[in-house]
């Protein structure tokens, strides 16, 4: 799938209104959750982390003050971080 980041995200009578910078970052926002919603697509573990359960049920549980999706066990209800492919 095919994300295209150059598109205006804001209507013309908002974006009338705001300074290039914030429209920056209104953009980046978006991009970022697209970005995140993506990858919460593709995230799957055979054992979970913190248990060692087979196929484990995943929730989404919030996220760090970095921003960074937290993941949830729901036989042990342990949380985690995905990162780049590492556990955390």
């Amino acid at each position: 799938m095919s994300i295209n980041f150059e598109s205006n995200y804001l209507l013309p009578s908002i974006s009338d209104q705001i300074c290039a910078y914030q429209k920056d970052r209104v953009s980046q926002m978006i991009r970022d959750f697209i970005e995140t919603n993506r990858q919460m697509n593709h995230f799957h573990f055979e054992y979970c982390p913190k248990c060692g359960q087979f196929h484990p049920v995943l929730v989404k549980a919030g996220k760090t003050k970095a921003g960074k999706q937290m993941l949830k066990c729901s036989s042990c209800h342990k949380r985690f971080v995905c990162d780049h492919g590492q556990l955390t």
